[in-house]
């Protein structure tokens, strides 16, 4: 904590140690001992005079030391109102001297041409000048009445200064254990910062454990794929051998229907044949019937073979 005269600031700091609300503080300053352990005793008699009044409240507390910035601030403004009120009245008696000097000027006036006019008379000189010194005693009591005023009232204001440089220090001091405080408040955010990453960094871990995880059971899926293209080569083959051995029913079948039609047109051959021996006609139609039902017969067999042979294509 630093504290600096505002009147003299080019002189030698110095460290004091003083005792504020049962707490050291030592401080570097430009100011005598004398005068900042009459700060320290003012303050400490303030927080006394505070601690009887308002018993339940620590000397520590932000309460507390509100309401003793509070009082400080009561006596400040109070002792402003002096200020203003002696300044008020050194002007007036400013003015007192000015209008008292404006008149001892004309009494001297006066007198010169008293004694301008009553210069050839001795009395008239002696009695002038008698009346003159007693003016002139008159205006030097009142001069050094109205001096003796002004230093009482240059006095009031040094302590008025005095008070409020004190005032101002300790304001500085409140300042300073309010920044202390932030400064503990950031060092705890710091380290509750540094708990958060450490959780972060825990979780990330976690994260690249199961990435690993998903990466061998990707593994697995890629083996189980092969195994599965391997099988279906394998359904493949006998899927191929099946077809071949289908396309060999085919072809029986095939041949079957060849030999079949080759049935029908002997059977045709024949029914020629037939007809030309035959000369009855109703011979003749009966064969034919026959012939068409034999014929019927082994085209509704074709079909049927037919059909057969299409599903399996």
């Amino acid at each position: 904590m630093n504290m600096e005269s505002n009147i003299n600031n080019t002189t030698n700091k110095h460290i004091i140690s003083v005792k504020i609300g049962n707490i050291n503080y030592n401080l570097s300053t430009n100011e005598s001992d004398e005068y900042i352990n009459g700060v320290a005793k003012y303050i400490n008699n303030k927080m006394d005079e505070l601690s009887s009044v308002y018993n339940s409240l620590n000397k520590n507390s932000t309460s507390f030391l509100l309401v003793l910035a509070l009082n400080i601030a009561d006596d400040l403004f109070k002792q402003r109102q002096l200020f203003n009120k002696n300044t008020k009245l050194i002007s007036e008696l400013e003015n007192k001297i000015n209008v008292l000097s404006s008149q001892n000027n004309e009494f001297e006036n006066k007198l010169k041409d008293s004694i301008n006019s009553c210069k050839n008379k001795e009395d008239s000189i002696t009695y002038l000048e008698d009346k003159l010194k007693n003016l002139t005693e008159e205006k030097d009591k009142l001069i050094s009445s109205l001096e003796n005023q002004l230093n009482n009232v240059m006095t009031e204001k040094d302590n008025i200064n005095s008070e409020l440089e004190l005032k101002l220090n300790n304001s500085l001091a409140e300042k300073d254990n309010i920044i202390s405080n932030l400064e503990q408040k950031l060092k705890k955010a710091l380290e509750d910062n540094e708990t958060l990453n450490y959780e972060l960094e825990s979780k990330t871990n976690s994260l690249l454990k199961k990435e690993e995880t998903i990466s061998n059971l990707e593994l697995k899926l890629k083996q189980n794929l092969d195994e599965k293209d391997s099988i279906n080569n394998q359904l493949d083959n006998k899927l191929n051998f099946t077809l071949a051995e289908k396309d060999k029913t085919i072809s029986e079948l095939k041949q079957s229907l060849s030999e079949k039609e080759l049935i029908i047109d002997n059977l045709k051959d024949n029914l020629n044949e037939t007809t030309i021996k035959l000369s009855n006609i109703k011979d003749i139609e009966e064969l034919e019937i026959e012939k068409d039902l034999q014929i019927l017969d082994l085209e509704e067999e074709i079909e049927n073979l037919k059909s057969q042979l299409k599903k399996l294509q």
